[in-house]
Formats: C-alpha cells, sequence, structure tokens
C-alpha cells in the first residue's frame, strides 16, 4: 500500500477504489528502485544503447540532488559498493546508504544547510582525477537543495526572489529561466566544475523532460539569458518586489552576457524515469479493470482551471472512462489560505463538475504544495458536506476544503519525483 489513508478514502466504494488502484500503480511504477534497477548493473551502467563500465576508470565519484536522489543513491550503493570512492548526495534522509553520504536538502526554499552541503559536493567533483568517473543523480527538488548564490547575493534575497516566482503562477521555465542567472551551479555550473567523464542519471518532473530545466539544468549548457530572466519578472510583475541586488545583478548581465562557448563534450545526461513512467503504469491498470483510457498527456497552466475543464470534458464521455493526466500545473497565490497544485487541481474540478465521477490528483513525492498531503481524492458526495469549493478556492485554501471531508491523500515522501498524477473516472 502506497496510500496510507487508502480505507478511509476509499470508504468502501467501488469506483473509489478502482480511482486509488490506478494512482497507486502510477507511484509504485516510479519508485527508485524500479527506475535505477533498469539501468545499473553490478559492474556498469547501461542506458539508452550505451554502457559505462566501473573498470574504464582509475575512481567513482558519486554525487546528487533532489528529492529522489537519496533513494537513487542507495540503489546504486546496492550494486557498486565496493567500488565507489566517496559520494555526497543533498536529498531527504535516508539511512540505507553507507559509502555516498546523504546529506539533508531543504524544499522548495533555499536555506544555510543547503549552501554548505553543494559547497561539500563541489569539494568532490573538483578533487576527481581526469581518470575518474562522476554519477550524477539528479531528479526533482535539486534547484532548492543544490545552490550557492552567484557573487554578493544574500541567501535571504535568493529565497524571497524563488518564493515570489513559486507564487507568481509562472511556469518551471520562466522560473527556472531566473533562478539560473542567480546561481553559480545553475545552468551547466556544475559541469565546468569538473575535469573528468561525467555521467548524469536524471528522473524528471518537468514537462517534456527539458534537460536544461530538471532541476535549473547543471551539467547542461545554459540556453536562457539574462534579458530573458528580467522578462519574466516584468511579465509577472516582481521587477519592483524581487531584492535590490538581484535585479542589478540581473541588469548588469545583460550588459556584460555574452555566450557560453565553453564545452560539455565531458558530460552525458540520461532521462530514465519520468512522469510517463507514471502515467503508462496508471493506464494500464485502467484498462484493466474495464476503462475506456484517455491520457491527456502533460498539462500545464492554472491548476484549478484544469480541473475545471477536466470535469466538463468527461461529462462529454461514455461511461467507465477514465480521463488520465500528469506533468505540473500553476497556482496564482492571492489568499491566505493553505494547499497545493494538486488540491487546487481537485477543487477546481469539483466546483465545475456535473454528473458522478470520482477525481484524484497527487504530487508523486508525496508532498503537495506547501502541505504534508499528497494531494486529494473527491466524488460527487463530496459536496454534501455544505462547503462552497469556490469559497476556499477564491482564498487558495483546498486543503482546509478537503481536511473537513476527510478527502486528502497520504502517502508521506515517497523518495522519487516524477511530478504529478490525475485521475478522473466517469462510474458506470
Amino acid at each position: 500500500m502506497v496510500i496510507v489513508n487508502r480505507d478511509e478514502l476509499a470508504a468502501g466504494d467501488r469506483f473509489r477504489e478502482d480511482a486509488l488502484d490506478i494512482v497507486e500503480a502510477g507511484l509504485k511504477a516510479c519508485k527508485v528502485e524500479n527506475i535505477m534497477g533498469s539501468v545499473v548493473e553490478e559492474d556498469r551502467i547501461c542506458v539508452e544503447g550505451v554502457e559505462y563500465r566501473v573498470q574504464d576508470y582509475e575512481r567513482v565519484h558519486v554525487v546528487g540532488f533532489g528529492k529522489a536522489s537519496g533513494s537513487m543513491a542507495c540503489e546504486l550503493e546496492s550494486r557498486w559498493r565496493d567500488r565507489i570512492a566517496d559520494g555526497v548526495v543533498i536529498s531527504y534522509p535516508n539511512p540505507g546508504c553507507r559509502a555516498i553520504r546523504v546529506l539533508e536538502g531543504t524544499h522548495p526554499m533555499q536555506s544555510e544547510g543547503n549552501i554548505r552541503a553543494s559547497e561539500e559536493l563541489l569539494d568532490i567533483v573538483s578533487n576527481a582525477g581526469e581518470r575518474d568517473l562522476i554519477v550524477c543523480l539528479i531528479s526533482g527538488g535539486g534547484s532548492a537543495m543544490f545552490t550557492k548564490p552567484v557573487a554578493d547575493i544574500a541567501l535571504e534575497d535568493l529565497v524571497r526572489t524563488n518564493r515570489l516566482l513559486l507564487d507568481s503562477g509562472g511556469d518551471i521555465n520562466e522560473i527556472n529561466a531566473v533562478r539560473k542567472r542567480i546561481d553559480y551551479v545553475k545552468g551547466g555550473g556544475l559541469a565546468r566544475a569538473c575535469n573528468c567523464k561525467v555521467v548524469s542519471l536524471i528522473i524528471s518532473d518537468v514537462v517534456g523532460d527539458r534537460l536544461d530545466v530538471i532541476a535549473s539544468g547543471p551539467t547542461v549548457r545554459d540556453s536562457t539569458t539574462f534579458e530573458e530572466a528580467i522578462g519574466v519578472l516584468e511579465k509577472y510583475g516582481l521587477e519592483d518586489r524581487v531584492p535590490r541586488r538581484v535585479l542589478e545583478w540581473l541588469r548588469e548581465g545583460v550588459e556584460s552576457e555574452r555566450e557560453d562557448g565553453e564545452g560539455f563534450e565531458h558530460v552525458s545526461n540520461h532521462v530514465i524515469g519520468g512522469n510517463g513512467t507514471a502515467r503508462k503504469a496508471a493506464a494500464d491498470c485502467a484498462a484493466e479493470l474495464g476503462y475506456d483510457v484517455i491520457d491527456r498527456g502533460e498539462s500545464e497552466g492554472e491548476a484549478r482551471e484544469l480541473g475545471g475543464e477536466h470535469a466538463r470534458r468527461l461529462e462529454g464521455c461514455g461511461k467507465r472512462t477514465m480521463l488520465l493526466s500528469g506533468g505540473e500545473t500553476t497556482v496564482t497565490v492571492t489568499g491566505t489560505g493553505k494547499g497545493g497544485r494538486n488540491q487546487d487541481y481537485v477543487l477546481g474540478f469539483l466546483a465545475q463538475a456535473k454528473t458522478p465521477f470520482v477525481v484524484c490528483a497527487v504530487d508523486t513525492d508525496g508532498i503537495d504544495g506547501y502541505t504534508d498531503a499528497a494531494g486529494a481524492l473527491a466524488d460527487h458526495r463530496t459536496l454534501e458536506n455544505g462547503l462552497d469549493p469556490r469559497e476556499y478556492l477564491k482564498d487558495n485554501d483546498p486543503y482546509n476544503f478537503f481536511k473537513q471531508s476527510n478527502s486528502l491523500v497520504f502517502t508521506g515522501k515517497t523518495g522519487t519525483n516524477v511530478n504529478d498524477l490525475r485521475v478522473a473516472i466517469k462510474p458506470g
């Protein structure tokens, strides 16, 4: 069982059970042990038709960052324990590692601890020899956990800028366009610090699996510019709200910007898992349960609006249809409530739905927004509590709406992160 309060959520209802089965199938498929086990063997990495053999290198160093990197490190260590010289990953605590140190990182905001851990990680790569191998384990959450502010930008300025970006309604591409310009290690910064072969194994949490966006692309040449970063601030009205030194740095960068001409030939980046992994497993489970599956792919946009759109779309479908989607939506914060984008999606769906349905949306890392819930589950009977979803949407407060109807989904931290998984069922 992945969902710890499953029995309470199911409430003896067959269609709720189906929705939970489908979501759990997706969550299990993206567990790190399954993803890493598909590419790591006892003495080599075999991925995308390429082999990297341990015996071809003098020493092996392991570094990583992100919500799944601790679990990824333990899976690698279980196969390569005696072959790893040293390692540091920045992630959630994982007691299973011995040769690789797992330093606890904070998310979604940067911290002094993250900066110290990042400096320890950089010490490892800077001391690696030319004939060594660095295995870099990257996953969602790496942007916050692996961080080193540029120049004289203070940590509090970095945190304030990050929070403003996250609350602006901007998508991850826009947010990272700014992040990469005010952080030394992002936008290829880690790759520049390495003078030996680097093999990055990446679990993607971004739409389209863009290498330059996942964890802000520390091992990938940066294609964004200072001018684009300023454009993002202007688009969302943040140029007068970000700390003054951040804006000054970006403007100075526009004046002196030049193309990144450094080579990245020593780096090989491989996406080994992503949202498609979870969606395929969910779709297969739904088909086995007798549902017609409509996979909407990776969806973006405002969470509540997407929820309403999917509710209207499901109404036009036949009975025993399952509408599936993944990706990462956004939430524009204007109220003072509590929630996350998956809870917002379900509440937006609930506000528009007219026919019988079951809807469930979760963040695959187990943490939706700034809450302890992974997401929410609801059906047409959820409205029987007499609460008005529109009022809670106005205050960005889906958490307290679903808390009162015992509809929050709890998984705890899953140790992985491939973005969101959303399932809407029309019973029949």
